[in-house]
């Protein structure tokens, strides 16, 4: 999916895949369990990226709570730089400028490699998302 995408269609699938993903329990989801689903076995990067996908076209048909909410759960399945980069927009983007600003720097005050990615992503956001002026 891409820029050129039907956001109001992506979002839709999102939101179904997350549904059923989230009525059938994370039981259902490991490896071998009778998956009623038809998602089948999803680790926790897979499933991050599912709400990542999800997060991402909330914030474009403008339904940032979900686009929060969606981005928690990509970080809490997969706490990568670039998950927690699409909690700070989808943070800012709701108005919550503070703690999207608190998160950043809860990062950016972290060393090693991480941070160093969680930078990178950062400064590849749009400057108005950046900056809260959206």
């Amino acid at each position: 999916y891409n820029e050129h995408a039907d956001f109001e269609h992506v979002y839709e699938v999102a939101e179904d895949c997350i549904n059923r993903y989230e009525q059938t329990g994370p039981e259902s989801h490991k490896a071998g369990a009778n998956s009623s689903n038809d998602l089948g076995y999803l680790t926790g990067e897979a499933a991050g990226e599912m709400y990542a996908v999800g997060a991402d076209a909330a914030q474009k048909v403008r339904k940032f709570e979900v686009g929060v909410n969606w981005a928690e759960r990509a970080v809490t399945c997969s706490p990568t730089p670039r998950n927690k980069v699409m909690l700070v927009a989808a943070l800012m983007n709701a108005g919550k400028g503070e703690q999207a600003r608190a998160l950043v720097m809860t990062n950016l005050s972290a060393s090693g490699p991480e941070a160093k990615k969680f930078k990178a992503e950062l400064n590849m956001l749009r400057p108005d998302v950046r900056t809260g002026r959206n």
